[in-house]
């Protein structure tokens, strides 16, 4: 993910939830967000269920002092 403006420091947390319109078929998903920088991180997403599945992500970065 890339930010459109740097954020001033990398202590920050990354809230991930997805979206799926079957909740029955778009749900199994984990992740791991594997590396922060000013612009932007990177997230690594594991489907964990053989169906197939159409979601989304939604995301808030969280301040962290």
């Amino acid at each position: 993910v890339t930010f459109t403006e740097n954020l001033p420091t990398t202590n920050y947390a990354v809230v991930v939830t997805f979206t799926g319109a079957d909740w029955n078929n778009d749900n199994d998903l984990t992740y791991a967000i594997i590396s922060k920088r000013l612009n932007g991180f990177d997230i690594a997403i594991r489907e964990v269920s053989p169906n197939t599945q159409t979601t989304g992500m939604d995301y808030i970065i969280i301040k962290m002092d």
